[in-house]
Parts: structure tokens; sequence; C-alpha cells
């Protein structure tokens, strides 16, 4: 099993958002922690004009669409397996997950492959 699976939501994010805002001058707050329910899963940036931005590419479409359009055509694909269905669908179903959240996957194993 991949290392993806054993990752929270929170990691995933955390990795795309080092990957899609590289080369900014951005901060990493530290985590927020719920007292009734835990860890959060959104990510907490401090952008260079000091504006926090909260980040949850596994639950906010509009967060995750950048990463979405980076690996659109993974995302795509019919080459994983036979029978016309995405490498989204195959992330989805292997990792039994929800369409961001596999979405993000994708994007970060294009990313390594890279």
């Amino acid at each position: 099993m991949s290392k993806y699976a054993q990752m929270s939501n929170y990691e995933i994010t955390k990795a795309v958002v080092e990957i899609t805002c590289r080369g900014q001058n951005i901060k990493f707050m530290p985590r927020d922690e719920c007292p009734i329910t835990g860890p959060v899963d959104y990510v907490e940036i401090e952008t260079p004009m000091g504006r926090i931005q909260r980040i949850d590419c596994c639950s906010d479409p509009s967060d995750a669409w950048p990463a979405i359009c980076g690996a659109w055509q993974e995302l795509m694909t019919d080459e994983l397996i036979p029978g016309g269905i995405t490498g989204w669908s195959q992330i989805m179903h292997e990792y039994d997950c929800s369409k961001l959240r596999a979405a993000m996957i994708v994007f970060l194993m294009k990313q390594e492959a890279a």
C-alpha cells in the first residue's frame, strides 16, 4: 500500500501546497486543533502580504483546482486499468477516498514521477 493511504488530509494538503506555492514566500502556520474533534484537516499559510489563508485541497474544490489542472491528463487517463476507467476512479477505488483526495494523490504521484 502506498504512503498516501497513511497520510492525513492535512498532510496531503500540505504536500500539495508546498508544490503549488513553490517559489512564493509563504509561511506555514502551526496546525490548529479543535478541542472536540482533534486536529483540523486544513492548512493555514501566511502570504507575503501578511494575509492568513486556509487551504483544504481534500475538501474544498476551489483549493484543489490548481492541482487538478496540473494533473488533468493523468486524472483522465484510461491507461491505468482496462475498460475506460479513469486514473481518478482507479485511485478513488484503491484508496477508498473522495474525488478531491484522489485528485490530490494523483497530483502528488505525478510530481514524484517528474
